[in-house]
């Protein structure tokens, strides 16, 4: 969970969401520090093999949710980064988001939710 202007956001309920999306093999979200917000999620997206999508597009694709009234227009993550490798796992192999965290606590923001 990430807590966001006192919020609280779910972070499984959107690694859910963006593994539908075609194009994506696996998804962590995790909550970095914000100034304005205290913090912000910012999704960790590996692609499957072959396939092409942008921030843009997975921001889109979150956004056909909040339009159908699944998850609130603040739950879509301010930064979607798109990694070429397998994102990390536990010896039980469920998402590893330590190294997650560690990489990306110190992300810019980018403006904070609408």
């Amino acid at each position: 969970m990430v807590k966001s202007g006192g919020e609280w956001i779910s972070t499984l309920l959107l690694e859910d969401l963006l593994s539908q999306h075609v194009s994506v093999f696996e998804a962590a979200v995790i909550g970095v520090r914000d100034e304005n917000w205290g913090e912000r999620p910012v999704a960790i997206v590996c692609l499957k093999q072959g396939k092409v999508t942008s921030e843009e597009g997975l921001r889109a694709h979150l956004e056909g949710y909040v339009g159908e009234g699944k998850i609130a227009k603040f739950w879509v993550p301010d930064r979607m980064v798109i990694v070429s490798e397998p994102l990390p796992k536990t010896s039980t192999g469920k998402l590893d988001k330590k190294p997650l965290r560690e990489r990306y606590s110190s992300f810019p923001p980018v403006g904070g939710a609408s």
